[in-house]
C-alpha cells in the first residue's frame, strides 16, 4: 500500500479563483513564521476543499470510463445491426437480405458479364443470347477541324534572324505526338560570307538548312518549307510551315500493309521554345484545331451572331465566343445530348446521353447558317445514325432494353458484344462464406467488448488506496509516479456497476433464446457461450454455421432478424437500453454520464449535476478559505 496520505495533506488551491498572496510584516519585528502559522490555521478549510476536488477526480475519471464503454457499444451496433429500410451496412446482421447473399459468375461465354446481385436473385443458372446491342443516336462531324495539320508563322525577319545567329546559337522544340526533339540553328550552318563579307542569308539557303534539320529529328514524318511572295513594287515576304506529313495505311486480313495517299487525322505537332519566334512561329503553336478558338476564327464562318436548337433547347452565341463555351453551354443543358471534340478523328460528335432507340437528336440552325455545316458539315441532318435497343434472350425468352446494362430477376448484367449463336451462361449460388465471415467478426467483436466490460465491473478495487493526489501530494511527486498513481486509483471504479452488469445479463440472453419463428437458438446453429468463461463470451462452431446456412438458410436468417425475438433485435434493444443517445430517452449509461462529443445532454445527465454540485461548494468553501486568510494576516499584521 502506497505512503501517500489521500487526504490530510494540504494543498494551496490553484484554479479558479483559489489562490491569495499574502501581505503584512509576515514577523518582521517579532520573529514568528507568519506564513506556516497561517497555513496551519487554514489547513481544515484546506482539507474540505481537497476532498472535494477528489471526488470532483473521481466522477470525471468515472465519466469518461462510462463514455468509453459507450462508445464501445454503439460500435459494434453501427458495425453490425442496422434496422433502417435503405441501409448500405454490407455486415447487416439484422437485414434478411444479408442472410440471402448470393454471388454469380459467368460460367461460359462472353457476351455479358456480371455487375452485382441481389439477395432476390434465383439460385441457379441463366442463359443470355445477344441478338443486337443498345447504342446511342449519334451524329459525327465530316469535317475535319485541324486542315491541313501544319504550324505557318508569319514573315521571317532574315535581317533579325541573322544578326541573333552572329551572337549565338538559336534552339527551339519540335514536338510530334508527345516526341519532343530539339533543333538548333548556328551560324555554321549557313554560309560564311554571311557573316564574315556583307552576305546575308536568303529564303533559299535557310529553307534548305530548315528542311534538313527538321528531317534529322523527325524524318519525313514533319516537312518544313519556306514560302516566299513577291507583293506590288517587287517586295518580296516568306513564311516557314512544318507539316505533319503521315498518310493513312490499310492492314488487310494477312496483315499486308498497304501505303496510303491520304493523310490521317489525330496527329499533333507543336513548336515550343522563346527563340521559334526568329522564326516568324509563336512559341506554343499546335496544328491541332484548339477549342479556345473563337468561333468567329472558323474557316468558313461569316456573321456575328449564331442561334440554333437541339432537341427543343434554343442556343445563341456571338462570333466572339469560343467553342468551348459552346461545348459547354450543350453539355449542361437539358437536351440530353453530348457535345464533344476528339484530336484523335479531328471531328465534333454530337451524341444522346442515354442509349436506346427512342433517344433522338433533333437539330436545327436557327441564326447563322454556316455554323452547324461547320462543325459538322453540310447536310448533317442527313448524318445522323439512329440508336438501338439491346435485344436479347434470356432463358430462350426475347426482350429488349434502352441499356446494355439491366437488371432482371435480381441480376444486374452488362452486355458487352454479340452472342453469335453462343449462349452465355450465369451461374447463382447462395454465398455462405460472407454471412460465415461476418458472423465470425461479430463473435470476436463481441467478446472483445464483453471481455472489457466485465472485467471492469469485477476488478480489484485498488483505488481504495489510492485516492486522487492533492496539489501538494502532485508537486512532490515525478510525473512517472503521479501517473502511476492515477492508474492505481481508477482501478475498480465501476465493480459491481448494476447499469453495466444488466447490459451484460441482456445481452447473454439474447444467445439463450429459442426463436419460434425459425425453430432455432443460437445454439442450434454452432454459436454458444463459453463454459469455463464467466464473462458470457461466445464460440462459434463454423462447421455447424456453414452446415446450418446451407441447410435452412432461411431459419439461420430468421434466428437473427425475427422481429420479436430475433438476436439482431434483442441485442440491439440490450445496446439502446444502455448506450442509446436519445434527448428524450437516453440509454441508461448515457444518462449516468452523457456521451462523448455528443452535445445534446452534455449538461443533462447526473454525473453533470454532481460535478455542478461540487463546483457550487468548492466556490462557497474557497470564499471561506479566503475570509480566514485576510482575518488571520490582519490579526498577524496587528500584532506585529
Amino acid at each position: 500500500m502506497s505512503t501517500v496520505s489521500s487526504t490530510n495533506n494540504s494543498s494551496s488551491t490553484t484554479n479558479k479563483t483559489y489562490s491569495y498572496s499574502s501581505s503584512g510584516l509576515s514577523g518582521l519585528i517579532s520573529g514568528m513564521d507568519t506564513e506556516t502559522m497561517v497555513k496551519k490555521l487554514l489547513a481544515g478549510t484546506q482539507t474540505k476543499i481537497d476532498r472535494q476536488k477528489q471526488q470532483q477526480q473521481v466522477l470525471k475519471w468515472k465519466q469518461t470510463m462510462y463514455q468509453t464503454a459507450i462508445s464501445d457499444i454503439n460500435n459494434l451496433k453501427s458495425k453490425y445491426f442496422d434496422s433502417t429500410y435503405d441501409s448500405t451496412l454490407t455486415t447487416n446482421l439484422s437485414s434478411y437480405k444479408f442472410f440471402n447473399t448470393k454471388t454469380s459468375s459467368v460460367t461460359s461465354g462472353s457476351a455479358v458479364t456480371v455487375n452485382s446481385t441481389d439477395y432476390s436473385a434465383n439460385v441457379g443458372s441463366a442463359t443470355f443470347n445477344v441478338k443486337q446491342l443498345a447504342s446511342a443516336t449519334t451524329l459525327t462531324g465530316s469535317n475535319t477541324m485541324s486542315a491541313s495539320q501544319s504550324i505557318t508563322g508569319t514573315t521571317i525577319d532574315f535581317t533579325a534572324l541573322q544578326s541573333a545567329l552572329s551572337s549565338a546559337d538559336l534552339t527551339f522544340n519540335m514536338s510530334l505526338d508527345g516526341v519532343s526533339k530539339e533543333i538548333t540553328l548556328s551560324k555554321k550552318d549557313f554560309a560564311t560570307a554571311d557573316f564574315e563579307t556583307g552576305g546575308s542569308i536568303g529564303a533559299t539557303e535557310f529553307n534548305t538548312v530548315i528542311q534538313q534539320k527538321t528531317k534529322n529529328a523527325f524524318g519525313t514524318y514533319v516537312t518544313a518549307n519556306v514560302n516566299t511572295t513577291t507583293g506590288e513594287g517587287g517586295t518580296s515576304s516568306s513564311t516557314l510551315t512544318f507539316a505533319v506529313n503521315i498518310k493513312k495505311s490499310t492492314v488487310d486480313d494477312n496483315g499486308v500493309v498497304t501505303a496510303g495517299t491520304e493523310a490521317e487525322t489525330g496527329h499533333e505537332l507543336v513548336i515550343t521554345g522563346a527563340s521559334a519566334s526568329k522564326l516568324g512561329v509563336t512559341p506554343g503553336t499546335s496544328s491541332l484545331f484548339s477549342t479556345s478558338s473563337t468561333i468567329g476564327s472558323l474557316s468558313g464562318i461569316s456573321g456575328t451572331d449564331f442561334s440554333f436548337k437541339i432537341n427543343g433547347n434554343s442556343f445563341s452565341f456571338k462570333s466572339t465566343d469560343t467553342v468551348a463555351s459552346v461545348i459547354n453551354a450543350v453539355n449542361a443543358s437539358t437536351s440530353n445530348v453530348r457535345l464533344a471534340y476528339s484530336s484523335a478523328t479531328d471531328k465534333f460528335t454530337l451524341q444522346s446521353s442515354q442509349t436506346g432507340a427512342q433517344y433522338g437528336i433533333d437539330l436545327t440552325q436557327t441564326q447563322g447558317q454556316n455554323l452547324l455545316d461547320t462543325l459538322f458539315g453540310s447536310g448533317y441532318s442527313s448524318s445522323i445514325t439512329k440508336g438501338t435497343d439491346l435485344i436479347v434472350s434470356i432463358n430462350g425468352n426475347q426482350t429488349s432494353r434502352s441499356s446494355n446494362t439491366f437488371t432482371i430477376d435480381g441480376l444486374t448484367v452488362t452486355a458487352n458484344s454479340l452472342s453469335n449463336g453462343t449462349d452465355t451462361v450465369v451461374g447463382t449460388t447462395r454465398d455462405t462464406s460472407s454471412v460465415v465471415s461476418a458472423i465470425k467478426s461479430f463473435v470476436s467483436d463481441y467478446n472483445a467488448l464483453i471481455s472489457s466490460l466485465y472485467g471492469t465491473i469485477t476488478e480489484d478495487t485498488t483505488y481504495k488506496d489510492y485516492a486522487p493526489l492533492t496539489d501538494a501530494q502532485k508537486a512532490e511527486m515525478s510525473d512517472s509516479a503521479i501517473t502511476a498513481w492515477e492508474k492505481n486509483a481508477k482501478i475498480g471504479l465501476l465493480r459491481n456497476d448494476d447499469s453495466i452488469s444488466t447490459f451484460l445479463q441482456s445481452m447473454d440472453e439474447a444467445f439463450y433464446t429459442q426463436v419460434k419463428s425459425a425453430g432455432l437458438a443460437a445454439y442450434s446453429i454452432g454459436i454458444e457461450t463459453v463454459s469455463t468463461d464467466l464473462s458470457g463470451k461466445l464460440k462459434l462452431d463454423e462447421s455447424a454455421l456453414t452446415s446450418a446456412l446451407s441447410t435452412d438458410p432461411d431459419a439461420v436468417a430468421k434466428l437473427f432478424t425475427d422481429s420479436t425475438s430475433g438476436i439482431s433485435t434483442l441485442v440491439s434493444k440490450a445496446i439502446d437500453s444502455a448506450a442509446k443517445l436519445s434527448a428524450a430517452n437516453p440509454g441508461s449509461l448515457v444518462q449516468i454520464a452523457g456521451a462523448s462529443g455528443w452535445s445534446t445532454n452534455a449538461k443533462n445527465n447526473d454525473i453533470y449535476n454532481e460535478l455542478q454540485t461540487i463546483s457550487d461548494k468548492l466556490d462557497d468553501l474557497q470564499d471561506k478559505y479566503d475570509d480566514e486568510k485576510n482575518r488571520y494576516w490582519s490579526k498577524f499584521n496587528k500584532m506585529e
